[in-house]
């Protein structure tokens, strides 16, 4: 009977064992694939966008079709922007990649590597027809900032501007 119940104890570690293996695997592998598996609608023509082109003109931005190629992919732009903002890539019920050359006249606060790196920087440090891909997480639910006694605005939006030749995120915002 001795002999019985230590087999079975250590068949039930074995079992136990393997099972604690194959559970790390797998949260390991999905952990690693999380990226990889957001399905995302790809747009480049200019005609197509899922942007309001007037409202992104108001905050500095204009969308031009890209006749430049890119370095870096449309998976790659999401899997850039998925790691920028793990928290919208895994809220958002939608992913929309649009390929343009942007201008923008409104922000020139970027990141050492792009202000040496990046050619399509003017003199004052603003974007002019830089090839970028906005990777948009839809569907999400972000509030936003609004001054004291006024309601924050909600945002179901989030865009993250990724530069398409030196793969780098250069800015991202909500506008709606």
């Amino acid at each position: 009977m001795k002999k019985s119940s230590l087999f079975n104890k250590i068949l039930l570690l074995g079992i136990l064992t393997v099972g604690l293996i194959l559970v790390f695997s797998y949260v390991v592998y999905a952990k690693q694939n999380s990226v990889n598996n957001i399905k995302y609608q790809f747009v480049s023509d200019i005609k197509k966008t899922t942007h309001d082109l007037k409202a992104l003109e108001k905050a500095g931005n204009k969308l031009e079709n890209a006749s430049i190629s890119t370095k870096i992919n449309p998976e790659q732009a999401v899997e850039l922007a998925s790691k920028y903002r793990p928290d919208y890539a895994s809220q958002a019920t939608d992913v929309v990649v649009e390929y343009y050359q942007l201008t923008n006249t409104a922000f020139n606060a970027f990141s050492d590597s792009t202000k040496n790196n990046n050619k399509y920087l003017s003199k004052d440090g603003f974007l002019e027809k830089a090839p970028c891909y906005i990777v948009s997480f839809k569907g999400i639910t972000r509030v936003g900032k609004a001054p004291e006694g006024m309601q924050a605005p909600i945002f179901h939006e989030y865009n993250v501007v990724i530069d398409a030749d030196l793969g780098e995120v250069l800015f991202s915002f909500a506008y709606r």
